[in-house]
């Protein structure tokens, strides 16, 4: 069974902040509106807090209250540190470099998980990306998935391919 003490931890951040970076860099990738940001902003809490109940034991442990508070700590200081102007694209810069850096430490300490890993995360980032909306008027339109969500989702698949 693989547990917390296995890594390092810098490692274990990287493997606990990644699916948050992930939910809200697809988030923000779209141009959703309020009430569609609202909706990406529930979507990812509850995608996270269903890995409570992951048949995987890894992904169970992030979906603790205590993993999420401490996921959600380290976006508050992102956020806080982040330049303003390039905050979009920071943030999915680092969304991506978490993950990657998530899987390595998974390949290399407990590559029977890297699998359902990256088929949880890549879950977390089309959820989020499906959960609204895009370009619509009142409800009327628009498309499930927007062309920005589509480039992320498309940068995501990259990094979870190497």
């Amino acid at each position: 069974m693989t547990n917390k003490e296995l890594f390092t931890t810098d490692e274990w951040a990287a493997l606990r902040d990644a699916p948050h970076m992930i939910a809200m860099a697809t988030g923000v990738a779209g141009s959703s509106g309020m009430f569609g940001s609202i909706g990406e902003m529930f979507t990812s809490v509850k995608v996270i807090m269903e890995a409570a109940d992951s048949p995987n034991p890894l992904i169970k442990l992030f979906g603790s209250q205590e993993e999420i508070k401490a996921a959600q700590e380290s976006l508050k200081t992102f956020a806080h540190t982040a330049d303003p102007q390039h905050m979009k694209e920071d943030l999915q810069s680092t969304a991506i470099a978490r993950a990657q850096a998530a899987l390595a430490a998974l390949n290399a300490k407990a590559p029977g998980d890297v699998n359902d890993y990256k088929t949880w995360i890549r879950s977390v980032a089309q959820r989020v990306a499906e959960s609204s909306k895009e370009g619509g008027f009142l409800g009327f339109g628009g498309e499930r998935v927007s062309e920005k969500e589509r480039e992320f989702l498309a940068r995501l698949d990259g990094a979870l391919a190497s």
